[in-house]
């Protein structure tokens, strides 16, 4: 018996791919058919209370085995066409299934109000911001390509910082990668850019190099755009160490960082063409990555097409300037 609930665990789960999260089939239904079967093959009349039947095992012919299956038979044949009328009825009615959304979420939240009630085994577990890699953490298919919208909004939006800026991507999978050349045993981050189609990054979970950050929340970015013209300018005066400074701003994945470089290409800019000069390469390349990197990351925090992101902030800054003159 208990070798029959690890074999219908492993058939369910991993073979015929149907959700039983408890293993009630291979417990119950399983082990509930073999229990009838093993009373014809090995009934004693030395068990207590029997003082009658006996196995094939122990003597008794093919007898009483005959009649065990022949009950299985009758409880397998009546429930199978019970069922099937019952579930039809309630599939009618109600329908069997929740949406994709609560496939992914979990009944423990969208039916009880719980965060989770077997933590670690939801594929999105909504109590903690940290990304924890276990062999559920994938969106169900290979190729996000492939997958639908639901499985596609579930995957957690994250800040990847490796050393060629990808900026806000999606968490695609957490697992082992089958490569030649990589480590089997490793846990690998693959994110998936959002605005560089074709795109996918590889990291392990434990480089220490490489940072990952949640977005930031739509309040933090409103914060952030209220905030931009305060926030200082980066004061360097020598153009080889204001290079450096920008690519430490932009390598540290902070967008009060990225709004320094803005704010101090602007002002070199004003400067430049009040001198007659154009804008440096320098400048306009890091100026575009900041914007890029900044945007992007609005964008996913206030729910907005990335096209748009540049209006919107222009449009609170003008409102807050006229609430300020007010």
């Amino acid at each position: 018996a208990g070798l029959l609930v690890v074999f219908g665990v492993w058939l369910l789960d991993y073979k015929l791919h149907i959700d039983d999260p408890v293993g009630a089939v291979a417990v119950h239904c399983m082990n509930g058919i073999w229990g009838t079967i093993a009373t014809g093959l090995f009934a004693t009349t030395t068990a207590p209370g029997n003082e009658e039947l006996t196995g094939l095992f122990y003597g008794g012919g093919f007898e009483l085995l005959k009649i065990q299956l022949i009950g299985f038979a009758a409880v397998a044949s009546w429930t199978v066409v019970t069922m099937i009328i019952v579930f039809s009825i309630i599939k009618a009615i109600f329908g069997l299934r929740v949406s994709e959304e609560e496939e992914i979420e979990g009944l423990d939240l969208t039916e009880h109000g719980l965060a989770t009630a077997y933590s670690g085994f939801s594929i999105m577990d909504v109590s903690s911001g940290n990304m924890i890699a276990n062999e559920n953490t994938n969106l169900g298919v290979s190729d996000y390509d492939e997958a639908s919208e639901a499985q596609k909004k579930a995957s957690v939006p994250v800040v990847d910082t490796t050393k060629e800026m990808k900026g806000v991507c999606k968490v695609e999978k957490i697992g082992k990668m089958e490569l030649s050349g990589v480590e089997s045993d490793k846990q690998y981050y693959t994110l998936l850019p959002l605005y560089t189609k074709g795109s996918r990054v590889f990291t392990p979970v434990d480089n220490k190099k490489v940072v990952l950050r949640s977005v930031i929340s739509k309040q933090e970015a409103c914060n952030l755009i209220d905030e931009m013209k305060e926030i200082e300018e980066i004061v360097v005066t020598d153009d080889k160490k204001r290079e450096l400074a920008y690519r430490e701003a932009i390598k540290s994945c902070d967008c009060r960082e990225f709004i320094r470089i803005i704010n101090t290409v602007l002002k070199r800019r004003e400067e430049r063409l009040a001198a007659g000069k154009k804008m440096s390469a320098c400048d306009e390349r890091y100026f575009k990555q900041a914007k890029d990197n900044l945007y992007g990351e609005f964008a996913v925090s206030l729910k907005l097409a990335k096209e748009e992101v540049e209006d919107y902030v222009e449009r609170r800054m003008a409102l807050k300037d006229m609430a300020s003159a007010s």
